[in-house]
């Protein structure tokens, strides 16, 4: 509601209770309440046009074939996610900017809250199994994302660390192993 459409609901409702402080009826009717109707549809407070609780959110994300299965695909799978994730305009929020509003209560952190859960339910889809155990307790998108390229981009990668030890462990020349 505009500024004045505020100050003229404030004006009907101060003359409604003059009315009965008065002892006059207040009683509406058919066409006070067919005037009332029309002009709320006209402000799009009824109607069609009229806003219904929640911003509804109709995000669905393309599946990932790619599944993660450690640092050997990290980098094809990323690069498929952020992908599909930017098809639908969402590539942001696994992005440490993506961050929850403090207000619980607002509209705002209610799309936030949505628009997360569908972010990390869909990453949680695209890992294997036994990777998605690993990170199934996260509830954050972003913090899905950082743990998963903390983990297997390369980049101060410790599993990937260990792997190259364990195929450097098992390395053999003929019938020696390296060390030897």
């Amino acid at each position: 509601m505009n500024p004045e459409e505020v100050e003229a609901a404030k004006k009907a409702a101060q003359d409604k209770l003059e009315k009965e402080a008065q002892g006059e009826s207040t009683l509406v009717t058919k066409g006070d309440m067919r005037s009332l109707l029309q002009d709320l549809m006209a402000m799009g407070i009824m109607g069609s046009k009229a806003p219904v609780g929640t911003p509804e959110l109709k995000l669905e994300l393309t599946p990932n074939e790619l599944k993660l299965d450690g640092s050997k695909n990290y980098l094809s799978w990323s690069r498929r996610a952020k992908l599909i994730l930017r098809t639908k305009g969402v590539e942001h929020c696994v992005q440490e900017t993506f961050i929850e509003p403090a207000d619980r209560t607002s509209v705002d952190w209610r799309v936030w809250n949505t628009t997360n859960s569908v972010v990390a339910a869909w990453l949680m889809n695209s890992i294997s199994p036994s990777i998605s155990r690993m990170i199934e307790a996260i509830a954050s998108a972003p913090t899905i994302w950082k743990t998963l390229s903390n983990m297997y981009s390369g980049a101060g990668n410790v599993m990937m660390m260990v792997e190259v030890q364990s195929k450097v462990g098992e390395l053999k020349q003929g019938e020696k192993t390296v060390q030897e």
